[in-house]
């Protein structure tokens, strides 16, 4: 049915109107989507809140006994390999501190590897350097581990 330029055709009406069917299609596909991602993403957080834990008993901690000595004597290693360090590579630290970072020291072989009580992993550290009137070296050292961190690091 043509209506001499003054409105539309029926083709371009089912044309259209296929469009508008199309699309409608694909929005309500992404909404369904969306709703089923949702969905899936509370039911895995409620999965996860329905893990069993059992309850912590007074005076009994989860985290392992921290073993102080051994990181005592971890800071000790590093301040002596700080020493050696500072012997084999003499530096100037008139009114200046001098970090010395465990990296530098295990890359040229004054230290091992730093690991934690339990060997798993490893630690990072650093010594601070400076000079006292009296022309006397002042290293403190610093640990960093997964269950142990130096005071001040």
């Amino acid at each position: 049915m043509k209506l001499n330029n003054h409105g539309w055709g029926m083709r371009d009406m089912i044309i259209y109107t296929c469009i508008l069917l199309l699309f409608l299609l694909f929005v309500s596909y992404s909404i369904s989507s969306l709703y089923s991602a949702i969905e899936t993403s509370k039911e895995n957080y409620e999965n996860q809140q329905d893990v069993y834990q059992p309850p912590v008993e007074e005076g009994k901690e989860e985290q392992p006994i921290v073993d102080l000595e051994y990181y005592e004597d971890v800071e000790m290693k590093l301040k002596n390999a700080t020493l050696q360090y500072l012997d084999t590579y003499p530096t100037d630290l008139s009114n200046n501190i001098l970090k010395i970072s465990s990296g530098t020291l295990i890359n040229l072989g004054f230290i091992d590897k730093i690991y934690d009580q339990t060997g798993s992993s490893t630690c990072t550290g650093y010594s601070n350097v400076y000079k006292e009137v009296d022309e006397e070296y002042v290293i403190k050292s610093y640990v960093s581990c997964v269950n142990y961190v130096t005071e001040g690091y």
